[in-house]
């Protein structure tokens, strides 16, 4: 073996494997695992064929765009200190926490996150079954909605 290769032993020999291959115990038989892309294309390209699939994808990006537009349409830039970013029941009259735009320029940020995330998460499972798929896309749609509502009630009550 060369310098900075790593030698696995075999539960059931104790010979060396080659450091360049990736082994998976798979109930005492021994298999190579490789990830080859070439595997994936045919699952994107039926995933991207799907039509409720593309419905979905084209729901949760335009209101990815929707929820980060009223945002910054909402954002006024003059005083930013005056939003609120926190609401502690237990204070009493001054439950509400103001704090500066960084708390509300994050849910665009989150929002971005929830499209990516739940687009890769379905195309991954896309070939497991449909099902799975749409409903990860339909739950990123309510989320999305939900960070659209939070938001829009955390700009307007200033």
């Amino acid at each position: 073996m060369a310098e900075g290769e790593v030698a696995v032993a075999t539960s059931r020999e104790d010979r060396p494997l080659p450091a360049e291959m990736n082994w998976s115990g798979d109930g005492g038989a021994l298999r190579q695992v490789q990830y080859n892309w070439s595997d994936l294309m045919p699952i994107a390209k039926n995933y991207f064929h799907d039509r409720l699939v593309l419905l979905l994808l084209s729901v949760n990006i335009f209101l990815t765009l929707l929820g980060a537009l009223l945002i910054v349409l909402r954002f006024s830039g003059n005083n930013s200190e005056s939003h609120i970013v926190q609401y502690r029941s237990h204070l009493g009259l001054d439950a509400f926490t103001k704090g500066g735009s960084a708390p509300i320029f994050s849910f665009i940020l989150f929002s971005v996150l929830i499209m990516v995330f739940h687009t890769v998460l379905g195309m991954r499972i896309y070939h497991l079954r449909r099902q799975f798929s749409v409903t990860v896309l339909g739950t990123g749609t309510l989320l999305l909605i939900i960070a659209i509502i939070v938001s829009n009630a955390l700009l307007v009550y200033r």
